[in-house]
């Protein structure tokens, strides 16, 4: 906002505003406009691959405003990183970005999380039903011997018969530990830790397409590692796994395997899962632009049904100065685009 300040005519002494008969100081007139300016609320996201990192600050001035896009980074992170080298690619990416936030919400990958929805009784308190899912997560017989942490949260009304859906998720504790650190020393924090599908899902649920309940959109993400797969329907991810062919470089190049392997996952899925008619395939990944839309119209052609390459950063505010820059990352910021708009829990 842009404010005229008041100022006296050349020679002339200034005479305060008066209010009764008490002088009202400039400096209290502009602590009263400061007040009432709208808090801007930031949020920032960091997603951590096995070869580089993204960072997006989100910003708002008021809970009714759009969500702009502040601040944004990407470092190359070497194979295997360990803590310290992660605390440094970290610490490199927030300060090049600009940042102003120090409070992240950062993904762990699908592949190292256990995620179950199960249907349980509503009546349910919260102490009993973490006892229950203790005692489901201590039943897997891969983390026998480690840490586990674990968190749940339930979804939606209780059905008719009394059960409420519940998404529980888990993983090694060092894991969590390892990402907190790196952050610790980077001079960040942990805001939240989550799976990144929920945050791929967050970012989809603001397109208009994702709003029907009776189709479902096919997310495809083409990591440098290995692509992912994953169906949304209601703004809500139901079906996520990885695709057994190569990732990103590869699958330009020689996309017959990737073509092959995604017919294959979809008629599986359709053949197993509920009902439920594909509508349009969403692309996106760690590729230029360009690129993407070429792999585009090859997937229109084998599958039969409308593909577009997903703007990570459509419907946030972007300013004249960002719009200026190439923005080549702008497909691999999806999934920390989502993580920053991730609602802190009460």
């Amino acid at each position: 906002m842009h404010c005229n300040p008041i100022r006296p005519a050349p020679g002339a002494d200034f005479a305060p505003a008066v209010r009764g008969s008490t002088p009202v100081r400039p400096a209290a007139l502009l602590g009263r406009w400061w007040r009432t300016q709208p808090r801007v609320e930031r949020r920032l996201g960091i997603d951590i691959g096995q070869r580089a990192l993204q960072l997006v600050e989100l910003q708002r001035a008021g809970a009714d405003q759009d969500w702009q896009l502040a601040a944004w980074a990407e470092e190359p992170l070497p194979a295997d990183a360990d803590t310290k080298t992660l605390a440094a690619a970290l610490r490199h990416a927030w300060r090049r970005s600009g940042s102003r936030s120090r409070a992240a919400v950062v993904a762990l990958p699908d592949s190292a999380v256990l995620s179950r929805s199960l249907n349980l009784p509503a009546a349910l308190s919260e102490a009993e039903l973490e006892s229950l899912l203790q005692l489901e997560v201590a039943q897997q017989g891969a983390w026998a011997d480690a840490p586990i942490a674990f968190d749940f949260m339930r979804h939606g009304e209780p059905s008719a018969a009394g059960q409420v859906e519940v998404q529980l998720v888990a993983c090694r504790r060092d894991g969590v530990e390892h990402y907190r650190r790196a952050l610790q020393l980077a001079g960040l924090r942990a805001a939240a830790l989550e799976i990144d599908s929920q945050a791929l899902a967050r970012v989809c649920a603001r397109l208009p397409q994702a709003q029907a309940t009776t189709q479902a959109l096919v997310l495809l993400e083409l990591r440098e590692d290995e692509p992912w797969l994953g169906v949304l329907q209601g703004g809500r991810m139901i079906h996520r796994r990885s695709l057994s062919c190569p990732g990103a470089p590869t699958a330009l190049a020689d996309p017959a395997a990737l073509l092959d392997e995604l017919a294959a996952a979809l008629q599986l899925f359709l053949a197993s899962g509920p009902e439920c008619p594909l509508a349009e395939v969403l692309l996106t990944g760690g590729l230029p632009a360009a690129s993407l839309e070429v792999l585009a119209g090859q997937v229109r052609q084998r599958l039969q049904l409308p593909c577009t390459v997903l703007a990570p950063l459509a419907g946030l505010c972007v300013s004249e100065a960002q719009a200026l820059q190439p923005l080549e990352a702008a497909p691999s910021l999806l999934l920390a685009c989502g993580l920053a708009l991730r609602e802190p829990r009460p």
